[in-house]
């Protein structure tokens, strides 16, 4: 909810105030009236999903004089969706290096995709495989030789991630 203010009470038959908004993830009436002998008049600004944090501002006008308020849109929080549960490889699996190795977590309700983060250290710092995939289970055959680790989280379709799942250790040698 915003809220104009004028600088004394309207006159009678009120004082309409126009209102813009510099982005589209929060739009707001084109206008807003302030009831005679009133001096503010609130209107209803509402926000579309947005995956990064977004500035607003928002433009009231009347009698040729303009005043901005500005807002934040922020992304759905993380952790809105389920953090799923890996089911294999098995802890400390073992594979060849041509083998393909087959990752698989459990369906999170509301996920459009996965992120999958395989890295030869726990820290996952800079992951050696770090992909979006759609359905629950990822496979490959051209893992390098190390001892591995891997860990999914689910993205909505705006692109908010859910949290992390626990990490899982592999070998591939």
């Amino acid at each position: 909810t915003g809220t104009v203010t004028l600088t004394t009470p309207a006159p009678s038959g009120g004082t309409a105030v126009s209102l813009t908004s510099s982005n589209a993830a929060a739009s707001v009436p084109t206008s807003v009236t302030v009831p005679a002998g009133q001096a503010t008049a609130s209107f209803t600004a509402s926000t579309n999903t947005v995956s990064t944090q977004t500035a607003v501002t928002v433009t009231a006008t009347a009698a040729g004089i303009s005043r901005t308020a500005s807002l934040t849109v922020n992304p759905p929080a993380s952790g809105t969706l389920a953090t799923p549960s890996l089911l294999s490889p098995a802890v400390d699996a073992r594979f060849n290096p041509s083998q393909n190795v087959v990752f698989d977590w459990t369906d999170v309700a509301g996920a459009a995709g996965y992120e999958i983060a395989i890295d030869d250290q726990s820290t996952f710092a800079s992951p050696t495989v770090l992909r979006t995939v759609t359905a629950s289970t990822f496979s490959t055959s051209t893992l390098p030789a190390a001892r591995m680790w891997f860990r999914v989280r689910a993205v909505d379709a705006s692109g908010a991630a859910g949290a992390w799942s626990g990490s899982r250790r592999f070998e591939v040698r």
